[in-house]
């Protein structure tokens, strides 16, 4: 990310580490079609708390300063930090670990770019603190919840069924395109009336006006009730009026609650943590007491129910309206995506969905143009006069005024969109929805249409945590335009570039694993999207000559380690430090033995190595139990030195498989890897899957 320049991605999609102390198996199974003798594990996402974390901790505000970030949270970092040493250290390294990524990845955003982090509920409220921080809390969007699947049993707690997506905007102006989903069946079936538009509800065109006298005025023969308003303004009703919108009464006046909506809007098992099943309190509702934010009693009686017995007391500090009746877990199956955007300007793209059952129901009105429903031409309005004038012979009610400016009315009027009632005056709730001109329902901040991937799926590609492509094209559709820049960070097996480019996106996919960009260029971007390395994409970031390596060794010594054990096939070790000499194993078949077996790898990246090294390998290779060991060197041997090498490794033996003989311990140079020559072993149980590339870049 260092090397990538300021304001050059429009949107940032990020499935980092979770901190939920699990240790996710490498898919190495999957590619050799057999286990491996031992457990080698890919990544893991617990964090140690070390002296390199530690430095990097203490370096903290020096790198909020660096990226724009005020002294304000750097001292609150501080402050963090030290609590959260003595009390939770591993939390600590996991969130310095984010914030060392996250700085960077806001120079990167562009002012309409946006960012969606994906996580579990392990620690999204400690990153959400930490895109706060960095990001701006205004430029917080959603925290979308994502439904992955149906159910799952979690003792003394309420099932957790979701992810959650934080969506960020670098600024106002980020790329938005509307999402959509579906209707609930309760949804559908509102819209119970139809016409020759469709199936439609009837909305409401007036608001609660008691302390008002906005929206008190008759139109078109109607005058909302005491106290009740016209919802919108006078021209927005004449216009749903004249598009034929409104449904009226029997003299022709309109209903207050004739606005049709066509076919748009909207549940046991076991209870998850998505609830829908506990409808809102109706502003008529007799549970009404006039708070804003009153909560209907069966939500305070079902938490009550799950996390207290009777005889116990109930304490609310913040009371209000007493909501509280008198009256245990549930089932882990969703992550969480955090959306922040760079700017006020960041892309946005609506997103839209079909329609529920329910919804669909709603459009019960049908005339010449199709199904539709009523919706309210009115807007509540109590405390104000807006909108609360006579509109061709209706008032809206007292405390309520017209929604919508008198112009749209009229607009609407002549287009034969309002519903009237019987003496032909618009219905305050007469506003057409036809079900036809509808795009379907503004995608929510919970997600429950894209499903999982199956275990067996085509689109599985072995790793645990995978994302669906869907989930994917949805982020990318609302938050970035066609020839826009994608970048993930932790692109693993790459469901962000797949979706980014099917959706005519640039894209850009780093990753830690080697092996991972590897798999990547092979199944994604060759084989699925028939992509040519060169032409369609380029890698960077591993070696290609010897200069290369020598840099790498210079920079990262262990990441030097993983790319030479993995270009001669083998599997790298996740032990960083303390190996025990290997620093990773290269397996073979071997007949006579069901399970593979091995050569410890042993590599050596600096410029003098010593006799000592063989005979130290020749030890790991005999107390691992190993069939063989190979040493890989940066570089050359001298001519003498060469011949001791040889010598010494030669005392080890040969491997005698169906009569082939393979010496049992090997040498090859950095140099002699780049020109494609590997150990001399039995059928390597390899990937198979070409050059290495990390990170990859569209062309």
């Amino acid at each position: 990310m260092q090397e990538m320049s300021r304001g050059s991605v429009d949107l940032i999609y990020l499935d980092p580490p979770f901190n939920s102390n699990q240790d996710y198996n490498a898919i190495y199974k999957t590619e050799t079609g057999r286990p491996l003798p031992d457990q080698i594990e890919a990544f893991c996402d617990t964090w140690t708390l070390d002296k390199e974390r530690e430095r990097v901790i203490q370096q903290m505000p020096i790198l909020f300063r660096e990226a724009g970030i005020g002294d304000d949270v750097a001292k609150f970092w501080r402050l963090w930090m030290n609590a959260l040493r003595n009390t939770n250290p591993r939390l600590l390294a996991y969130l310095s670990y984010m914030v060392q990524r996250l700085l960077p990845m806001k120079g990167i955003l562009k002012p309409t770019g946006s960012i969606y982090l994906h996580c579990d509920p392990t620690a999204s409220h400690y990153i959400k603190i930490m895109l706060d921080s960095i990001f701006g809390h205004e430029r917080f969007r959603n925290e979308i919840t994502w439904k992955r699947t149906d159910s799952h049993n979690t003792p003394k707690g309420y099932g957790n069924i979701a992810d959650i997506i934080l969506f960020y905007t670098a600024s106002d102006f980020a790329t938005w395109n509307p999402q959509y989903g579906d209707y609930s069946e309760k949804q559908l079936a509102r819209h119970k009336y139809k016409d020759k538009k469709g199936w439609y509800r009837l909305d409401d065109l007036t608001a609660p006006r008691p302390n008002s006298d906005s929206g008190k005025w008759k139109w078109r023969g109607t005058m909302p009730g005491k106290t009740r308003g016209w919802g919108y303004k006078q021209e927005q009703l004449e216009e749903w009026w004249e598009k034929g919108l409104i449904q009226t009464k029997g003299d022709g006046t309109p209903r207050q609650d004739g606005l049709k909506r066509y076919l748009h809007e909207s549940e046991g098992q076991v209870l998850q943590n998505i609830w829908t099943d506990i409808p809102r309190i109706p502003n008529t509702g007799k549970e009404r007491m006039g708070y804003a934010t009153q909560k209907p009693v069966a939500l305070l009686e079902r938490i009550i129910e799950a996390s207290s017995n009777p005889g116990d007391v109930v304490f609310d500090p913040f009371c209000g309206c007493d909501s509280h009746n008198t009256p245990k877990g549930y089932g882990n199956i969703a992550d969480i995506i955090l959306f922040y955007t760079a700017s006020d300007f960041a892309t946005w793209n609506p997103q839209y969905g079909d329609y529920s059952e329910k919804q669909l129901a709603r459009h019960k009105y049908k005339d010449k143009k199709g199904w539709y429903r009523l919706d309210d031409l009115t807007a509540p309005r109590p405390n104000s006069d807006s909108g609360k004038w006579k509109w061709r012979g209706t008032m809206p009610g007292k405390t309520r005024g017209w929604g919508y400016k008198q112009e749209q009315l009229e607009e609407w009027w002549e287009k034969g969109l309002i519903q009237t009632k019987g003496d032909g005056t618009p219905r305050q709730d007469g506003l057409k929805r036809y079900l036809h001109e509808s795009e379907g329902q503004v995608l929510q901040n919970i997600w429950t249409d894209i499903p999982r991937i199956p275990n067996t799926g085509k689109e599985r590609m072995g790793y645990a945590t995978q994302k669906p492509v869907a989930l994917l094209e949805r982020i990318i559709e609302a938050s970035s335009n066609p020839g826009d820049v994608v970048f993930d960070p932790f692109c693993g097996c790459a469901t962000t570039l797949e979706a980014a480019h099917r959706l005519g996106r640039r894209w850009i996919g780093c990753d830690i694993a080697i092996h991972a960009i590897k798999r990547v260029a092979k199944v994604r971007l060759a084989e699925r999207l028939r992509l040519v390395e060169g032409i369609d994409f380029t890698v960077e970031g591993v070696p290609r000559n010897l200069e290369g390596a020598h840099d790498l060794w210079q920079r990262d010594k262990y990441h030097f380690q993983e790319w030479a054990v993995e270009q001669v096939d083998g599997f790298v070790t996740t032990r960083r430090g303390g190996d025990g000499g290997i620093d990773g194993q290269l397996y073979f078949a071997r007949p006579g033995f069901q399970e593979l077996r091995s050569m410890v790898i042993e590599v050596k990246g600096g410029a003098n190595v010593g006799i000592g090294v063989v005979r130290d390998l020749r030890g790991v290779m005999e107390r691992e139990e190993a069939d063989m060991a190979g040493l890989i060197v940066m570089n050359p041997l001298g001519k003498r030195q060469a011949v001791n090498f040889a010598r010494e490794m030669a005392t080890a033996g040969d491997l005698d498989v169906m009569g082939i003989m393979y010496p049992r311990m090997q040498i090859l140079t950095v140099q002699q890897i780049l020109d494609e020559q590997r150990f001399m072993t039995p059928s390597v149980a390899a990937r198979g899957t070409g050059q290495s590339a990390l990170p990859l870049t569209s062309g």
